[in-house]
């Protein structure tokens, strides 16, 4: 079952994109390229936090940043895009909407740049665009992510329907 044998009987490794396995790799160099970034924007002096744009990614960067581990019933370090409605289990845990003033780190998997989701424009006092990341695993790129520097929480407003 391990995809990298085929490069020990041939040489070459499997196209990233051919490899069954390309779901469940490189997301420890992916967790250390958005805790990075995280790193980088706390050093401005707030509380910088994770937001995941898929649960797969939230879920993925709580399992690979030690210090998301660390407590995050009750004090999260990534959190699932909020949401007015259940799209997932992340919709029951903590929000970051009780953060105020606080900076995060927006994350998503994609395969082209594109504008930031009009909640978190909505939800933040600014929001920064930082391009697309190929994240690497032996070589091959294996996934693209885009991030955003989310500067200050605002204060939410629940939409009335």
């Amino acid at each position: 079952h391990d995809t990298n044998l085929v490069q020990k009987a041939t040489g070459h490794w499997l196209p990233a994109k051919a490899d069954p396995l390309r779901r469940v790799r490189a997301w420890e160099a992916t967790a250390q390229v958005v805790e990075a970034q995280r790193r980088s924007l706390e050093k401005e002096g707030k509380p910088t936090f994770i937001i995941g744009g898929h649960y797969g990614v939230s879920g993925a960067l709580s399992f690979y940043i030690p210090e998301a581990r660390e407590d995050p019933k009750y004090n999260p370090l990534v959190y699932y895009q909020s949401s007015d409605v259940p799209k997932n289990q992340f919709f029951f845990w903590p929000s970051y909407t009780n953060r105020l003033g606080d900076n995060a780190i927006y994350a998503r998997r994609i395969k082209a740049d594109e504008a930031a989701p009009q909640r978190l424009l909505d939800e933040f006092e600014s929001v920064t665009n930082l391009g697309l990341t190929n994240i690497h695993y032996r070589g091959r790129v294996f996934r693209t992510i885009q991030m955003f520097e989310c500067r200050g929480v605002k204060a939410h407003e629940p939409s009335v329907k």
